[in-house]
């Protein structure tokens, strides 16, 4: 495998949720874990046990996000805000700039957008290596949210019932 490969399989899976099942002989595996590294050879390690789990041979599905909790946030004076959750993902989340929203979004109500972008780690953030993200519509201005509010229209964060903790 080259470095190419190995490197769209960490993007794909860098501590990512899946449901693996590895139809080992001696010791089977069917259960849920976390993506912990991805060797040389392309085998997936995590959470499941000390098995390697081999795309395109054992079934790795993805699972959706389950942030249980926001660990830490931190708003720097542009207000973009970082939240560190519990199972280590650091979100970037910042305004728009105002020049997406089309004549449609307009008549629907909406006025701002957000941009969010998730890093496996701070490494990844320092690199810039995104590994998930997108932009969301909102109905007032971004500086009229609360932290609180921004992250309840972030969808990994819907429904997640947590405690901000606000730098001073």
């Amino acid at each position: 495998m080259d470095a190419n490969e190995k490197y769209e399989l960490e993007l794909k899976y860098c501590k990512r949720r899946v449901h693996v099942v590895i139809n080992d002989e001696y010791h089977p595996i069917d259960t849920e874990g976390v993506v912990e590294s991805v060797d040389d050879a392309g085998q997936l390690h995590g959470t499941w046990g000390s098995l390697a789990a081999i795309p395109g041979t054992d079934t790795i599905e993805l699972l959706p996000s389950a942030v249980t909790s926001v660990i830490k946030t931190e708003l720097s004076v542009d207000r973009t805000m970082f939240v560190i959750t519990d199972d280590g993902y650091i979100y970037k989340i910042s305004e728009g700039t105002g020049d997406n929203l089309e004549e449609k979004d307009i008549v629907d109500g909406y006025v701002d957008y957000i941009y969010y972008d998730v890093f496996c780690s701070l490494e990844d953030l320092n690199e810039d290596i995104i590994d998930d993200g997108g932009m969301i519509l909102l109905k007032k201005l971004y500086k009229e949210h609360s932290v609180e509010e921004i992250l309840k229209v972030v969808e990994d964060f819907a429904n997640v019932k947590f405690v901000v903790e606000k730098d001073k």
